[in-house]
Formats: C-alpha cells, structure tokens, sequence
C-alpha cells in the first residue's frame, strides 16, 4: 500500500502509543549525544505541536512513546519530530558515512489509539519493560531513556491516569 494511501486513525485529542524505528535499524541511539537530542526534540515538538508526551523509551533503534495532542493528529507530531531531530542530526553529524544522511527514519511508524484506562496501563508497561524484553537491564529502573524513573519518583499511578483524561 503506498504510503499516501496509508489510513490513520489518530485523531486530535485521541491518547496513541506509537513505535518508531530508525532506517535499516541503525542503531542511531546507541549514541547518548543523539539521544539527549532526541530528547531535547521531544520538548521542541511539545511546544511546537502543543502535545503532551505521557511516557517513552527510547532504544539504540527504535523508540516507543505514548502522546496525545488537542490540535494535530499523531502523525503531524510524529513529521515535526522526526523532522527536527534529522536536521539538528544532520548539522552535528555531517561526517559520517554509516548512516544514510537522507533518511534517519523508516517511513512508516505504527500506532494505535489507546481507548481505556486498562490499555493505557498495558501500554506503559509495555514501554517500560522494552529495555528488559530486548535485553538491555534487568530491571526497567536500570534504563534511563525511559521515562520510568520520573513515574517511579511521583511513584503515583493513579495520578498519572487522571492526567490522560479517562
């Protein structure tokens, strides 16, 4: 199917989790330089695109994140932050050959709009044990591009659940 063609279901408001994977699964997160700008792009694209960004990992490939914006639907966010991370990438990395320069990132991204209370649980257990699942730590505490260990301080799901607007 082209990718024009592709249908998405993300609307304005909707809370989605999302997978993103990098070109060719090059692990462009392996670098701890270009995941704290991917993380600074994270704060850009939330003010940008007015989205809230409830939880992430990020992986030496891809990353998974659950957001909800009020004005653009998952896929504008999604353009913006892979577009801004691939120019700030592009300025600091002009010399390298092992990652092709054109595109940082598959085209397609995955998503799936999260209706309940229970999923969205399910999905941010999902994020915070990736790193565990892939073999990276043992425990998802050990990780720290994740946003585990700010939910762990507020140590508050509830809370948490209250701010996604179930």
């Amino acid at each position: 199917m082209p990718y024009s063609n592709l249908k998405r279901f993300g609307k304005p408001g909707d809370i989605c989790f999302v997978t993103m994977v990098t070109n060719n699964r090059s692990p462009i997160f392996a670098n701890e330089n270009n995941i704290k700008m991917l993380l600074r792009t994270f704060t850009e694209v939330q003010c940008i695109k007015k989205c809230d960004i409830f939880s992430y990992v990020v992986l030496p490939d891809h990353m998974h994140l659950i957001l909800r914006s009020y004005k653009f639907q998952t896929g504008q966010i999604l353009h913006s932050l892979k577009r801004n991370f691939t120019l700030n990438w592009k300025k600091i990395n002009q010399g390298s050959i092992f990652i092709d320069k054109k595109n940082l990132w598959q085209e397609r991204f995955w998503e799936h709009v999260i209706n309940y209370d229970r999923e969205f649980i399910n999905h941010l257990n999902y994020i915070f044990n990736n790193p565990v699942k892939h073999g990276y730590v043992e425990s998802p505490n050990d990780w720290p591009y994740s946003s585990f260990n700010q939910y762990n301080a507020k140590n508050d799901t509830d809370l948490q659940l209250s701010e996604t607007g179930f």
